[in-house]
């Protein structure tokens, strides 16, 4: 059971360390939610073509609408940053690397499809999570467990990812394996899966950003 406990306990430090900073930046910076941002014509005509009541609430997966807390950068995002970690304290094949990430990846992606969250406040939280357990998970590791630590520090910088440029589909059997791919066919074949309504709110979101910038900022 040590390893399972020590895992469990990493991962718990990983997301203490993180919050603070994560919920820092929400209230310094002040994102609306996706729900609570004016509507120009173009997103209110995207919103009616796919069929929602027109309240805000109705635009998220829970009937309460998104938490009350600012948007930017998301927490959960923030939260998943065992990409990092569990290749540092394991020695994970390239297939089973990829699969962690694609986990982290999916979590985060999760609050877009919800509505919750815009892909700028996930991707803003992956490498934020990231950068702070890249910072403390050195001393940690250290001070708890005795670790190496030019050894941690160097699967550290060997470990890191940049989300900003993350593709899910360098994942593929091509590259790592067969199991990859097979978590998106088995999520877009499962029948709670509405791959039309994930695609449609991406697409309301990046209409609201492009008509208020001018571009999509991520």
């Amino acid at each position: 059971l040590r390893g399972p406990v020590a895992l469990s306990d990493l991962n718990t430090w990983s997301i203490s360390n993180v919050g603070p900073t994560n919920f820092y930046a929400k209230y310094h910076v002040g994102m609306p939610r996706p729900e609570e941002v004016n509507t120009p014509n173009e997103v209110k005509q995207a919103i009616d073509d796919v069929g929602m009541d027109g309240t805000a609430t109705s635009f998220t997966a829970y009937s309460e609408g998104s938490p009350q807390h600012p948007s930017w950068p998301a927490m959960h995002s923030a939260a998943s940053s065992s990409a990092l970690w569990l290749a540092v304290v394991m020695n994970l094949t390239e297939e089973q690397w990829c699969q962690v990430k694609l986990v982290d990846y999916g979590v985060a992606y999760a609050r877009t499809v919800a509505g919750v969250h815009y892909q700028m406040d996930n991707v803003a939280g992956l490498n934020m999570g990231q950068a702070v357990i890249a910072e403390k998970l050195e001393d940690h590791l250290v001070e708890k467990y005795g670790a190496s630590r030019q050894d941690v520090r160097t699967k550290i910088g060997n470990k890191r990812t940049d989300w900003s440029t993350f593709d899910i589909w360098t994942c593929d059997p091509a590259r790592t394996g067969p199991l990859a791919t097979s978590y998106f066919e088995m999520l877009l074949s499962a029948p709670s899966f509405d791959i039309s309504f994930c695609a449609d709110m991406v697409h309301i979101h990046d209409v609201v950003w492009a008509s208020k910038s001018g571009n999509i900022p991520y």
